[in-house]
């Protein structure tokens, strides 16, 4: 399975291997939502859609580890039903 480098358009992604690292997609995605001044449900599927290739490649433990990491963050609503969104084609 290939990156898919417009996860979020107008962000060029750092790429690390042919894909980015979850840390990576994290700082992506809060960045982006720190110029608006907040951290939304859009921010959400942002890093839903960066850390979709990551989780489908094998590394699932690891991308569920950091969402709930961040789900315990204010700002950050996670729909209930993410990881049915990971599993998507």
């Amino acid at each position: 399975m290939l990156f898919n480098a417009k996860w979020y358009d107008g962000m060029e992604p750092l790429l690390t291997g042919g894909h980015m690292s979850i840390n990576e997609v994290v700082y992506k995605a809060l960045s982006s939502s720190e110029s608006t001044g907040l951290a939304t449900s859009s921010t959400a599927n942002k890093l839903l859609e960066g850390l979709k290739p990551i989780y489908q490649l094998g590394n699932k433990e690891k991308v569920i580890e950091k969402i709930e990491q961040l789900k315990k963050e204010p700002g950050i609503p996670f729909p209930t039903n993410y990881r049915d969104i990971l599993e998507q084609d």
